[in-house]
């Protein structure tokens, strides 16, 4: 997950010559979208918590941030820190919908387990 937001900030910077990514509106139509859609897909394969799988894309958006600006004016990193932390919110969201909607369909193994169903063997 936090593969995915440094790979999608990183992308969206160099797409728009934008030396932050959230500067471009690109960003905000495919960024949070994208994130969000990793987070459930995740969440549900899984079954993690959804509050890590949030607060990992808000981290790789920051260790973008810090890659593709490095020489950036760390005055603003608290409102930084903030804003991720709202932006992983949709993650966090969707990672937790598709959690619940695992638990609903009773999978209990990762889907990847040997038998191949994710069901246990009762």
């Amino acid at each position: 997950m936090a593969a995915s937001g440094f790979v999608l900030w990183g992308l969206v910077s160099e797409l728009t010559r934008h030396r932050e990514a959230w500067d471009s509106s690109l960003y905000w139509f495919t960024v949070p979208p994208v994130l969000a859609v990793v987070a459930a897909i995740l969440g549900f394969a899984l079954g993690t918590d959804a509050i890590q799988l949030g607060v990992a894309a808000a981290l790789g958006q920051a260790a973008g941030m810090m890659v593709w600006n490095p020489r950036a004016s760390w005055g603003l990193l608290p409102f930084t820190i903030i804003l991720l932390g709202f932006l992983s919110l949709p993650s966090i969201l969707a990672a937790a919908l598709a959690a619940a909607v695992r638990r609903r369909l009773n999978l209990r193994r990762p889907i990847n387990s040997a038998r191949g169903d994710g069901r246990d063997d009762r």
